[in-house]
């Protein structure tokens, strides 16, 4: 298997990190649920690395974190990258 990367994802986790690029000092805070996995740790951390406010980022240990998974083959001598999306 070849490398792997994590990464936040979705409309309102592209907006916030987008913002705070944009502007390090504009006030950006999440509200949102997610699940009391490691994903949903792993998103907290991304929040606080991109300095976003995350009170209102409530955990439920009763649920998990919704996920997809992204699986990309080499650039082919083609030069036609083929790739496909796992939703779970």
């Amino acid at each position: 298997m070849g490398k792997t990367q994590r990464h936040g994802g979705g409309s309102g986790c592209n907006l916030a990190l987008n913002i705070k690029r944009l502007n390090s000092d504009m006030p950006v805070e999440t509200i949102t649920i997610v699940g009391g996995d490691e994903l949903g740790r792993f998103l907290l951390s991304l929040a606080r690395k991109a300095g976003i406010a995350h009170l209102q980022m409530h955990f439920r240990a009763d649920a998990s974190t919704q996920w997809t998974e992204m699986l990309s083959s080499p650039r082919p001598p083609d030069g036609v990258p083929t790739s496909s999306i796992l939703m779970l």
